[in-house]
């Protein structure tokens, strides 16, 4: 089956600082980048040594990742209760030219980190 190499990108964003986050992207083949993000820069050398595993069920045309990400790469502290982080999720499918968004950015790019969704930490 030929998923068109559709690729699960996500970014986690520092509050001080939105335009500063960093960025996770999986394919179908659990081939994988990330970079950190200081726009318009991005740093392609980071690593947040993250680790993915990929299932397909070709059956049913649909794949799952999961990513596990060590938090020293997104934060230097422990989040705590009532904490806030900036997060959006995507799908990008250039073969069929659709892009998806958890907190759509209503422009060309995901690279527009205002309109990052919230992500708040319950007790």
């Amino acid at each position: 089956m030929h998923f068109g190499n559709p690729l699960r990108k996500g970014s986690c964003a520092d509050p001080e600082n939105i335009r500063h986050y960093s960025e996770y992207e999986v394919a179908p083949s659990n081939e994988q980048r990330d970079l950190m993000v200081v726009l318009p820069q991005k740093d392609f050398a980071w690593s947040s040594h993250n680790e993915s595993a990929i299932k397909i069920d070709e059956k049913a045309g649909i794949w799952n990742c999961e990513i596990r990400i060590p938090l020293d790469a997104i934060s230097a502290t422990k989040p705590a209760a009532g904490t806030r982080w900036r997060l959006n999720l995507f799908r990008c499918d250039c073969a069929h030219k659709a892009n998806l968004a958890w907190s759509p950015t209503l422009g060309t790019t995901f690279h527009t980190p205002d309109k990052f969704g919230v992500l708040e930490f319950s007790p």
